[in-house]
Protein backbone atom coordinates (compact mmCIF):
# COMPACT_ATOMS: atom_id res chain seq x y z
CA UNK A 1 0.00 0.00 0.00
CA UNK A 2 1.60 3.20 -0.42
CA UNK A 3 1.24 6.25 1.69
CA UNK A 4 1.38 9.56 0.40
CA UNK A 5 2.20 12.92 2.39
CA UNK A 6 1.37 15.99 0.78
CA UNK A 7 -0.68 16.70 -2.63
CA UNK A 8 0.84 15.56 -5.61
CA UNK A 9 0.84 18.07 -8.02
CA UNK A 10 -1.10 18.62 -11.27
CA UNK A 11 1.90 17.38 -13.70
CA UNK A 12 0.05 15.94 -16.90
CA UNK A 13 -0.19 18.30 -19.81
CA UNK A 14 2.75 20.85 -18.18
CA UNK A 15 5.57 21.55 -19.63
CA UNK A 16 9.10 20.29 -17.29
CA UNK A 17 10.53 23.55 -16.98
CA UNK A 18 13.37 22.07 -14.63
CA UNK A 19 14.19 18.72 -13.53
CA UNK A 20 16.81 18.97 -10.24
CA UNK A 21 18.20 16.16 -8.25
CA UNK A 22 19.58 16.24 -5.12
CA UNK A 23 22.09 13.05 -4.16
CA UNK A 24 23.42 12.69 -0.60
CA UNK A 25 27.33 11.78 -0.53
CA UNK A 26 28.46 10.27 3.11
CA UNK A 27 32.13 9.79 3.77
CA UNK A 28 32.89 10.41 -0.32
CA UNK A 29 30.43 7.75 -1.37
CA UNK A 30 26.98 7.60 -2.63
CA UNK A 31 24.56 7.05 -0.06
CA UNK A 32 21.30 8.19 -1.73
CA UNK A 33 21.10 8.33 -5.59
CA UNK A 34 17.72 10.34 -5.24
CA UNK A 35 17.85 12.30 -1.93
CA UNK A 36 15.04 14.65 -3.33
CA UNK A 37 14.32 15.39 -7.08
CA UNK A 38 13.22 18.83 -7.88
CA UNK A 39 10.63 19.68 -10.91
CA UNK A 40 9.37 22.78 -11.74
CA UNK A 41 6.13 22.91 -14.32
CA UNK A 42 3.76 25.98 -14.96
CA UNK A 43 6.22 28.43 -12.92
CA UNK A 44 6.18 26.17 -9.53
CA UNK A 45 8.43 24.46 -7.95
CA UNK A 46 7.65 21.12 -6.45
CA UNK A 47 10.03 18.82 -4.64
CA UNK A 48 9.22 14.67 -4.64
CA UNK A 49 11.24 12.48 -1.96
CA UNK A 50 10.38 9.08 0.11
CA UNK A 51 10.90 7.84 3.43
CA UNK A 52 9.91 4.68 4.86
CA UNK A 53 7.15 3.46 1.88
CA UNK A 54 5.88 7.22 1.81
CA UNK A 55 6.13 9.18 -1.48
CA UNK A 56 6.41 13.40 -0.13
CA UNK A 57 5.13 15.87 -2.24
CA UNK A 58 5.93 19.64 -1.02
CA UNK A 59 6.13 23.14 -3.02
CA UNK A 60 8.96 25.73 -2.74
CA UNK A 61 8.55 29.54 -3.65
CA UNK A 62 12.80 29.30 -4.76
CA UNK A 63 14.76 27.43 -7.18
CA UNK A 64 16.88 24.49 -4.96
CA UNK A 65 20.31 25.75 -3.62
CA UNK A 66 23.19 23.26 -3.46
CA UNK A 67 23.54 22.32 0.00
CA UNK A 68 26.76 24.40 1.74
CA UNK A 69 29.54 21.94 3.01
CA UNK A 70 32.31 23.00 5.22
CA UNK A 71 36.34 21.11 4.20
CA UNK A 72 35.99 18.40 6.49
CA UNK A 73 32.14 18.12 6.56
CA UNK A 74 31.50 14.26 6.48
CA UNK A 75 27.88 15.03 4.24
CA UNK A 76 27.43 16.57 0.60
CA UNK A 77 24.29 16.97 -1.19
CA UNK A 78 25.09 17.94 -4.84
CA UNK A 79 22.47 18.86 -7.42
CA UNK A 80 22.44 17.25 -10.83
CA UNK A 81 20.50 18.98 -13.72
CA UNK A 82 18.71 15.69 -15.06
CA UNK A 83 16.35 18.01 -17.52
CA UNK A 84 19.52 19.01 -19.21
CA UNK A 85 21.43 15.71 -18.83
CA UNK A 86 17.89 13.31 -19.85
CA UNK A 87 16.61 16.15 -22.79
CA UNK A 88 13.30 16.54 -21.25
CA UNK A 89 14.05 20.13 -19.99
CA UNK A 90 11.05 21.80 -22.36
CA UNK A 91 8.77 18.86 -22.80
CA UNK A 92 5.63 18.38 -22.04
CA UNK A 93 4.78 15.94 -18.94
CA UNK A 94 2.10 13.48 -20.37
CA UNK A 95 1.63 11.45 -16.89
CA UNK A 96 2.79 11.40 -13.97
CA UNK A 97 2.45 7.86 -12.43
CA UNK A 98 2.66 6.55 -8.85
CA UNK A 99 2.60 3.20 -8.28
CA UNK A 100 3.29 0.39 -5.24
CA UNK A 101 6.59 -2.04 -5.41
CA UNK A 102 7.56 -4.87 -2.86
CA UNK A 103 9.05 -2.74 0.06
CA UNK A 104 8.18 0.72 -1.87
CA UNK A 105 6.71 2.87 -4.67
CA UNK A 106 7.68 3.84 -7.48
CA UNK A 107 7.00 7.90 -9.11
CA UNK A 108 7.07 7.52 -12.78
CA UNK A 109 7.17 10.90 -15.45
CA UNK A 110 5.88 10.46 -18.79
CA UNK A 111 7.40 12.47 -21.86
CA UNK A 112 5.55 13.95 -25.01
CA UNK A 113 8.59 12.37 -26.43
CA UNK A 114 7.96 8.96 -25.19
CA UNK A 115 10.81 8.89 -22.72
CA UNK A 116 10.58 8.43 -19.13
CA UNK A 117 12.23 9.18 -15.61
CA UNK A 118 11.23 6.73 -13.08
CA UNK A 119 12.14 7.77 -9.38
CA UNK A 120 12.02 4.66 -6.83
CA UNK A 121 12.31 3.57 -3.42
CA UNK A 122 12.40 -0.04 -2.10
CA UNK A 123 13.19 -1.12 1.21
CA UNK A 124 14.32 2.53 1.87
CA UNK A 125 17.00 2.58 -1.09
CA UNK A 126 16.36 5.14 -3.28
CA UNK A 127 17.25 5.21 -7.42
CA UNK A 128 16.70 7.47 -10.26
CA UNK A 129 16.14 6.18 -14.20
CA UNK A 130 15.84 7.60 -17.51
CA UNK A 131 14.56 5.46 -20.15
CA UNK A 132 14.55 7.12 -23.37
CA UNK A 133 11.61 6.55 -26.39
CA UNK A 134 12.18 3.54 -28.16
Amino acid sequence: MIHTNGIPPKLSGRECEELICQQYWQEGKLARELDVLFIKSHGRWHQLYFEDNTVYWRTQDEAPVPGESKENDPFRYPLLDLGEQYAVKGEVITDCVTEPMVQGAKVSFHFDRGGKVICSCVDNETRIQHIKAG
